[in-house]
């Protein structure tokens, strides 16, 4: 399967900016095959031209699962699109990263620096600015995840304590109208304790939350009783037809 996103254009404003994307065609595209149920593998060598003139390649035969967004976040973030591309480059960034002898702190310093890239790819790929950074803080978090675990649940207590905060001021906390709005505030507030670098991954994570939170429950309420429905009709309507049972593809982070 051949996937061609439209080539991104030059930053506005910038006459020298030259297309960040390129590969021997010189369309920039990105050429993939579907290698299994959610594994593509790269058919012609991609590369990226950041910003400050690095460049990043992505050699033939690298594989990819594309953006790594859990099935139920589909409608929020696509698993592809004009993120592809980016995406492409952070899953062969994060091969190289995983494949050096460096320690953990060092992997992770690497992984971040990963991150931040993956974010200035997106943009330049077109991807509406809050969805970019949605999806860097999300790599974010999983580079903690991976390389610092003790500072992961600690990102996670803190999501969740926000949210109970968030909780409280909507339904029980009393007092003048101001006193509230300022309340609201904090959980953002307190992400600066994590530092300039992470404080925005966080207090966006905490804010997306809230906002999505609904939408994710109504969508995993609707696949669930789909995946129900499925199940019985297979069971009892065609038992002898041997088809897994499940999300097309069962996203990770």
């Amino acid at each position: 399967m051949a996937a061609h996103p439209t080539p991104a254009a030059p930053a506005a404003g910038d006459p020298a900016r030259r297309e960040p994307w390129s590969n021997p065609e010189g369309t920039g595209w990105v050429d993939l095959a579907q290698v299994g149920d959610r594994d593509f593998v790269v058919l012609a060598p991609l590369t990226y031209t950041a910003r400050d003139g690095r460049t990043t390649t992505v050699p033939v035969g690298s594989r990819t699962d594309l953006a790594s967004v859990p099935w139920p976040g589909w409608s929020l973030v696509g698993p592809f699109g004009r993120q592809t591309r980016a995406a492409v480059v952070h899953d062969h960034g994060r091969r190289v990263v995983r494949a050096t002898g460096h320690s953990r702190r060092e992997k992770l310093t690497e992984r971040r620096a990963l991150d931040d890239l993956f974010r200035e790819a997106l943009l330049d790929s077109r991807v509406p600015w809050l969805r970019a950074h949605v999806m860097w803080a999300g790599v974010t978090l999983a580079s903690y995840w991976e390389f610092a675990r003790v500072r992961f649940v600690l990102l996670v207590l803190q999501l969740v304590a926000g949210l109970v905060w968030w909780g409280y001021v909507a339904v029980g906390m009393s007092g003048p109208w101001w006193l509230r709005v300022l309340a609201t505030l904090v959980p953002v507030v307190l992400a600066g304790v994590w530092g300039r670098t992470l404080a925005g991954a966080v207090a966006l994570a905490q804010v997306v939350l809230v906002v999505a939170l609904p939408v994710l429950a109504v969508n995993f309420v609707a696949a669930l009783v789909l995946f129900v429905a499925g199940w019985v009709a297979q069971r009892f309507v065609d038992p002898e037809v041997d088809v897994p049972v499940r999300p097309t593809v069962l996203g990770g982070v």
